[in-house]
């Protein structure tokens, strides 16, 4: 799965990939901190998912979003927050995204991504360590 993930701050990105490993979810992930850069990867990078902070300031995942509709409408996207979804008001809530995780629940992004991919069987898995050893 090619990941285009769009954050500002690198802890939360290393966070992101640290869950996303632990998963066994096999990954390709590409980190954009800016519009500029975003907007480049939304065509060199070809994602199959958009994972993105909610507030990366002066492009805010509302701009990120409208962006990677334009450029690709089926392209699935998915909001990163400090605020937890159940916290907010129906009117916030990821206008026209796909999902929204708290970032306090990284643990939760594998499985969404994976649902957003069809199904938990069709995405590959990563090989546990037992299987390398094997």
């Amino acid at each position: 799965m090619r990941i285009l993930l769009l954050e500002d701050n690198p802890d939360d990105a290393d966070l992101l990939g640290i869950a996303l490993a632990a998963s066994g979810l096999a990954f390709d992930l590409h980190r954009a901190t800016g519009e500029e850069e975003f907007a480049a990867a939304l065509e060199a990078f070809a994602p199959d998912i958009v994972v993105s902070d909610a507030n990366i300031p002066g492009f805010p995942y509302r701009k990120a979003l409208a962006l990677a509709r334009e450029a690709r409408p089926q392209l699935a996207f998915v909001v990163v927050s400090g605020i937890d979804e159940r916290d907010l008001p129906a009117r916030d809530l990821p206008h026209g995204a796909d999902a929204w995780v708290c970032k306090d629940r990284m643990e939760r992004v594998a499985p969404v991504l994976r649902d957003l991919a069809g199904t938990a069987r069709a995405m590959p898995r990563a090989p546990d360590v037992r299987e390398r050893e094997a």
